[in-house]
């Protein structure tokens, strides 16, 4: 493949917005407002004629917000963000070294009525961390490293949750 040097340095900024909030009567529909923010770098460096450097940030966050009367919706919170780090670098003519961070947080609130919806927050933390490093022209060593933490606490009658 025939690469040429005159590959200018590209940097590309992507930055979208939704925000949705529908309103009805107090007893039919509760407020509902959802925000999603998305946010995506591209940066492209080409040095001499080989592998350009190539580093991608994906930052995703997504909010949803729900109200709603007391009686029959409870107030629920989620949060969501993600974010994505690619950057793989083209060391001479062989596999590039790839590196890629992937952390996921998830936050979901909910408060309600005390004798009907117990406090639930559940939190969930990914992170992926994969390196790949190429020499020459051998197959890469991979190394995977995932962490994946869970946790969940909920608030309720203590009959009805048992330890697990």
């Amino acid at each position: 493949e025939g690469s040429e040097e005159t590959q200018p340095e590209v940097e590309e900024t992507l930055k979208e917005e939704v925000t949705v909030a529908p309103k009805e009567p107090e007893e039919i529909q509760p407020e509902v407002a959802e925000t999603f923010k998305e946010e995506v770098t591209i940066t492209s460096e080409e040095p001499e004629e080989i592998q350009p450097e190539v580093e991608e940030t994906f930052k995703e966050e997504v909010t949803i917000t729900t109200e709603g009367p007391e009686e029959t919706q409870p107030e629920v919170e989620e949060t969501f963000k993600e974010e994505v780090t690619v950057a793989p670098e083209g060391p001479e003519e062989t596999q590039p070294e790839v590196e890629e961070t992937f952390k996921e947080e998830v936050t979901i609130t909910s408060e309600g009525p005390e004798e009907t919806q117990p406090e639930v927050e559940e939190t969930f933390k990914e992170e992926i961390t994969i390196v790949s490093e190429g020499p020459e022209e051998i197959k890469p060593e991979v190394e995977e490293t995932s962490k994946e933490e869970v946790i969940i606490t909920t608030e309720g009658p203590e009959e009805t949750q048992p330890e697990v």
